[in-house]
């Protein structure tokens, strides 16, 4: 039996808290939260969580609660930020990392850029990113650049060459977390993503009308008073779990089935979520499929988030939801969807193997019925298609019987229906 990490305290209290201001009829975003920040505090990579939902859908207020409230008017810090956490959203570019302004034209508040300031603070933190939109919006190369970057922090070493004072080579070196909120719009840069290794895991938000939403924002009388107390909660509650954390004299690991678990998940995530590049001007051509990217790191990831979580206080159960749901979340979303609904006609038809096969008809109408739930068509039938030219392109599935513009059969692979079983999804 492995010994597990106690919570050390409810987390009724920050949950009530929350459902004073924000519809939060399951709070698994609040748990994603709070095992991104404790995780990225014990050994291991760190974690990058990326949670994905439309304006307005709250991301944005529970992550910029990690960095507490400062009075606008007065700047007096009113709550007191978690630990080791660094605002960062203003992103151009490499200085905004590590600044190589010259010393004498250096203002008397200068940081040196976000990495200096968590070096001087001890050389690990956690980058909090309220709108990773603003990075996508950036021009290519500025966006490229600035992927770059962040893949040379995840990895731990970061340097940049300057001209100023001489030449100099600024350097960094340490462990940085990242937690960041995206609109939809990630879906149109996975390609650039994955290409420059990726790195996010990804949690998403419930599409509705927002009718329960609505009415909970129209009956806030004072964001003030609403970003003042979920703050204080959040960094509260998350300042005595890492306490606890930071004394490392608690031993913890994971049971041996979520050890294997983690592996699986890492295995499906990189497979599933690889980049099938395709001609410019005819998308019915595949170009290059580049190799997958490795599942270690991946592992190591949700093994951290899932113990991060049970030190938050997580209940073990809502832990493993939550990690199921960023299994999902992890990979491009109509992909994702279509997994789901493929592994659904398996389990339907009472066949668990890789000796069941489904059919594109089948797979349209599954598609329908999660657009009629959703509430909206996400894709178009051709978009559908076309992802399952992807996930077979990719080795998850074989084609059986038919040829483009029939219908298509397929089978999945073995070594998928192998992974499906292991992760109890099939």
């Amino acid at each position: 039996m492995a010994l597990r990490f106690r919570p050390h305290e409810s987390l009724s209290s920050i949950t009530r808290v929350l459902r004073q201001y924000l519809h939060l009829p399951d709070p698994q975003v609040l748990y994603v939260v709070l095992g991104t920040v404790a995780g990225n505090h014990l050994p291991g990579p760190p974690i990058w969580t990326m949670l994905i939902g439309g304006p307005s859908a709250g991301g944005s207020t529970l992550i910029n609660a990690l960095l507490g409230y400062t009075d606008e008017e007065s700047g007096e810090h009113l709550v007191t930020p978690v630990r080791h956490t660094y605002g960062l959203d203003s992103v151009k570019g490499e200085a905004a990392f590590l600044s190589g302004t010259p010393k004498r034209d250096k203002a008397k508040d200068a940081t040196g850029g976000v990495l200096k300031q968590i070096e001087r603070a001890g050389g690990n933190g956690l980058l909090v990113m309220s709108d990773f939109t603003n990075i996508l919006n950036l021009r290519p190369e500025q966006l490229n650049e600035v992927v770059a970057c962040l893949r040379m922090i995840y990895d731990g070493k970061f340097y940049r060459a300057v001209g100023t004072d001489g030449a100099r080579m600024l350097q960094w070196q340490g462990k940085v977390g990242c937690i960041t909120k995206s609109t939809g719009a990630i879906e149109s840069h996975h390609g650039v993503m994955g290409e420059m290794g990726q790195r996010f895991i990804m949690w998403r938000y419930t599409t509705t009308w927002g009718h329960s939403e609505n009415l909970k924002a129209l009956a806030v009388r004072s964001k003030r008073d609403m970003a003042i107390d979920i703050a204080r909660a959040v960094s509260d509650h998350l300042n005595r779990t890492l306490d606890i954390v930071d004394k490392g004299d608690t031993p913890f690991e994971l049971e041996v089935y979520e050890n294997q678990w983690t592996n699986f998940a890492a295995q499906f995530i990189c497979r599933a979520r690889s980049i099938i590049r395709r001609d410019k001007f005819k998308s019915d051509i595949v170009e290059f499929v580049p190799p997958p990217e490795g599942p270690m790191r991946l592992s190591q990831e949700f093994k951290s988030l899932f113990l991060g979580m049970q030190a938050a206080g997580v209940d073990d159960s809502d832990a493993h939801r939550a990690l199921n749901a960023m299994l999902w979340g992890s990979m491009q979303s109509v992909r994702g969807l279509t997994l789901q609904v493929m592994l659904s006609i398996l389990r339907d038809k009472g066949a668990p193997t890789a000796k069941h096969s489904f059919n594109s008809e089948e797979i349209d109408k599954g598609m329908d019925v999660q657009f009629e739930a959703m509430g909206y068509r996400m894709t178009s039938p051709t978009t559908i298609h076309r992802t399952m030219d992807d996930i077979e392109h990719l080795g998850l599935i074989r084609r059986t019987a038919g040829r483009r513009g029939k219908k298509l059969e397929w089978k999945l692979a073995d070594d998928t229906a192998e992974l499906c079983k292991g992760l109890r999804i099939l």
